[in-house]
C-alpha cells in the first residue's frame, strides 16, 4: 500500500495502475491518497503483513524478493522454470527458511492461490513458451562474442565498402517430415482415442542450409542434407529450381557438401543477378599519343600534314557521297520520265556478250543525234559519227564509260549519259560546255 501511495503521489502511476501493479483496492488508495494530499492522516500498512482474516502470506517482502530473483536469474541462464517446478520452488525455500505454511505436504508443493498472488505482486513476470536453444548457440551467442563480430563487421565494412547486395547471410536448420499439430478435428463423441496419420519418424531431421542477401532481393537455392545412403529422384519433387542436394548417415552438413553448394554463389548461377552499375565504358579506337605545346618544331609540321592529310580524304568522301546522291536523283528522275514519254527514241547500247570460240561478237553501237529532226521510223545515222564499242569513249559531264543509253551533242558531236545530261529533249541536245561558249 506504501509503495502504490508513494507511486501516485509522485505522478508515476495512475490510481488504477497502481491498484493492479500492487494488488490493492482501487477504492482504498484513492481515499488515502487523496487524505494525504488534504493533510489528513493516512495509514499505509505493509501489503505483505496484512492479516487478511485468519490467512497471512507465508513470505515477507524480502523473502518474495528473493524468489523473485532467483527466477530471473534461471531464466537469464536459458532455464526458466515451468509452473509445476516454480512450486516445488517455494515449497523447498518454506522448508529452508522454516517457514511456518501451508503448502501441500504430500506433493511437496506449494498452491496454485500463492503463484496467482506472487504473480500479481510482480507483473514483470509472465508465462511464456520457451524455444528450444542448443548449448552451441547459448554458448556463441553471448553479448561479448557478438561484440567481437560486429567489431570484425565494422572493420571490413570500411575497408571494402561492401553494399547490401552482396551482404549473405547463411543459417541451417533441421526440418522435420512429422507433422505435430494440434489443430482440433472433428471426431465421433465417446471415442477413447483421436489418431491422425502422419509420416514415420525415425529420430533424424532434414538439415536445410538457407542464404539470402542483405537486399532482400537475391535467394540462394538451398542446400538439402538427407539422413540417407543415396538421393532418390523423388526426394527432389518441388524443390526450389537449382536445389543442391546431399546424402549422410548422420544428416549433417559434411565439407564437400558444403563446398558443393558453395558453388551457387557463382554469378552466373545466382537468380536474380544481382544488379550491376551503369557505367557505360567505350572502347579507345585511336591510339594514343603524347600531347605537347607546339610552337614551331619538325613535330608541329608532321601534324599539320597530317591534319591537312584527313581533311583531304574528308572532302574526297563527301564529294562521292555527293555524286552517289546525283546519280541516285537522275536514276529516279529517268525512271519517272520512261514512264511519261513512252515516244522518246534512244538507242540502247549492248553489252558485249562472250560467246563461243567460233561464234560472231556483237558491236553495240550509240545514239546519234542528227541537225535535221526526222520521224522515228526515218531517222539516219551517219558512219562517220558512231563509234563501236572497241573505241574508247567517255561521258563528256562525269567522265566515265558505264553501258547505259547514250546521247549526242549537236554542236560539238561529244557522247553523254542520259542521265548524266538530264533534258527531256534528246533530238536538239546540246551540251553544257557548248552552251556556255555561246
Amino acid at each position: 500500500m506504501k509503495l502504490a501511495m508513494d507511486k501516485v503521489i509522485s505522478k508515476e502511476m495512475t490510481v488504477r495502475a497502481a491498484s493492479a501493479r500492487y494488488a490493492v483496492p482501487k477504492s482504498t488508495l484513492g481515499d488515502r491518497v487523496k487524505n494525504l494530499l488534504e493533510g489528513k492522516e493516512a495509514t499505509a500498512k505493509p501489503c505483505c503483513s496484512d492479516n487478511k482474516g485468519t490467512f497471512s502470506r507465508t513470505f515477507d517482502r524480502d523473502q518474495e524478493e528473493i524468489l523473485y530473483n532467483h527466477v530471473k536469474a534461471l531464466d537469464s541462464q536459458l532455464m526458466p522454470l515451468s509452473k509445476p517446478e516454480f512450486f516445488k520452488l517455494a515449497y523447498k525455500l518454506a522448508k529452508k527458511l522454516k517457514i511456518k505454511n501451508r503448502f501441500n505436504k504430500e506433493t511437496r508443493m506449494a498452491g496454485k492461490d500463492f503463484y496467482y498472488d506472487f504473480m500479481n505482486r510482480h507483473l514483470y513476470l509472465r508465462l511464456r513458451t520457451a524455444e528450444s536453444t542448443s548449448l552451441q548457440s547459448a554458448v556463441g551467442f553471448s553479448k561479448d562474442k557478438v561484440n567481437i563480430f560486429f567489431d570484425k563487421l565494422t572493420e571490413l565494412m570500411e575497408k571494402y565498402n561492401f553494399e547490401p547486395s552482396r551482404i549473405f547471410n547463411a543459417d541451417e536448420t533441421g526440418v522435420s517430415c512429422v507433422h505435430n499439430s494440434r489443430l482440433k478435428v472433428m471426431s465421433v463423441k465417446g471415442k477413447k482415442q483421436v489418431g491422425k496419420l502422419t509420416s514415420r519418424e525415425r529420430g533424424r531431421n532434414v538439415t536445410v542450409l538457407l542464404s539470402i542477401n542483405a537486399a532482400g532481393d537475391q535467394f540462394i537455392p538451398p542446400l538439402f542434407v538427407f539422413p540417407r545412403v543415396r538421393i532418390d529422384n523423388d526426394l527432389k519433387k518441388d524443390a526450389p529450381p537449382g536445389s543442391t542436394f546431399d546424402a549422410q548417415m548422420s544428416g549433417w552438413i559434411t565439407k564437400d557438401g558444403f563446398l558443393k553448394w558453395l558453388k551457387a554463389f557463382i554469378l552466373a548461377q545466382i537468380s536474380p543477378l544481382p544488379s550491376t552499375s551503369s557505367v557505360k565504358y567505350k572502347i579507345r579506337e585511336n591510339r594514343s599519343e603524347k600531347s605537347e605545346i607546339l610552337t614551331s618544331t619538325p613535330y608541329k609540321n608532321m601534324l599539320v600534314e597530317k591534319k591537312a592529310l584527313i581533311e583531304e580524304k574528308k572532302a574526297k568522301e563527301e564529294q562521292r557521297i555527293k555524286i552517289r546522291e546525283i546519280k541516285r536523283k537522275i536514276k529516279k528522275e529517268k525512271d519517272n520520265a520512261h514512264k511519261s514519254n513512252a515516244d522518246k527514241q534512244k538507242i540502247k547500247h549492248p553489252q558485249t556478250r562472250k560467246l563461243a570460240s567460233n561464234a560472231m561478237k556483237l558491236v553495240p553501237r550509240k545514239r546519234l543525234n542528227c541537225n535535221i529532226p526526222s520521224s522515228s521510223s526515218s531517222r539516219a545515222t551517219s558512219p562517220s559519227t558512231v563509234p563501236t564499242s572497241s573505241e574508247i569513249t567517255n561521258c563528256i559531264i562525269c567522265g566515265e564509260s558505264f553501258d547505259e543509253d547514250w546521247i549526242q551533242c549537236n554542236t560539238c558531236k561529244g557522247w553523254a549519259h542520259e542521265q548524266c545530261a538530264n533534258v527531256e529533249d534528246t533530238l536538239f541536245y546540246h551540251c553544257d560546255l557548248c552552251k556556255k561558249k555561246k
